[in-house]
């Protein structure tokens, strides 16, 4: 997440900060828009999207909380998040070596966004706060029937909504998840779920991204 920048995109940066400094007002009433649509069209082509559904935000956490806290909740609603049990195995090298990670919880949703859904849970109108348990280490297709089941288990009741958090690349443990698989299983628009995709570390780590065919609610990075 702190990975120094490659030297051109940091040479781009200070003659970009050199030109708004130059000239502020003329930057930001006049050159910035037009920019800003440019960057939106190259990274629609990029992840294969249009560019109205392309926005720029600071980061991804900040644009899942964005997304979250934008849902007009109700009563009966569920927020659903990934986690792990606590590491237990004694005999696991990494617990051999460092045994303190046996009292440290395991979430494959990242910790601040998972924060944010444990905090919506407990305001009105406290929508239902579920967990998938996914047991690392695993495999694709493991993790694949256990979301079929949660989705088959769960449904919606009518006229509620059951919002799932999914990670692209969870980073506790570094992972990466069937998240395209993940959204076709569930079916979520045809059944009252909606999709989002915490795809932070997706962008220069996956190649091929096609939000088109994946057709995700919400897909951040």
């Amino acid at each position: 997440a702190y990975g120094a920048p490659p030297k051109k995109v940091t040479a781009c940066v200070r003659t970009l900060n050199q030109e708004i400094e130059h000239s502020p007002d003329f930057f930001h009433r006049l050159g910035y828009q037009e920019r800003l649509t440019e960057v939106r069209a190259k990274i629609a082509q990029h992840i294969r999207a249009d560019t109205d559904e392309v926005v720029l935000v600071r980061n991804a956490t900040t644009g899942v909380n964005t997304v979250l806290r934008n849902f007009a909740w109700e009563k009966g609603d569920s927020l659903v998040t990934c986690s792990s049990p606590v590491l237990h195995d004694p005999t696991h090298l990494s617990l051999t070596l460092y045994p303190s990670l046996c009292s440290i919880p395991v979430s494959a949703t990242y910790p601040t966004v998972d924060q944010t859904a444990q905090y919506l849970s407990d305001v009105s109108p406290y929508p239902s706060r579920k967990i998938i348990a996914l047991q690392f280490p695993t495999t694709v297709s493991k993790i694949l029937q256990v979301f079929q089941t949660f989705a088959s288990a769960n449904p919606p009741m009518p006229g509620t909504k059951t919002v799932v958090i999914i990670d692209a690349i969870a980073s506790k443990p570094g992972a990466h998840l069937p998240w395209k698989k993940l959204v076709a299983i569930c079916n979520f628009k045809s059944h009252g779920f909606w999709s989002v995709v915490d795809a932070a570390h997706s962008l220069g780590q996956e190649p091929d991204i096609n939000l088109r065919d994946a057709q995700p609610d919400f897909w951040v990075s």
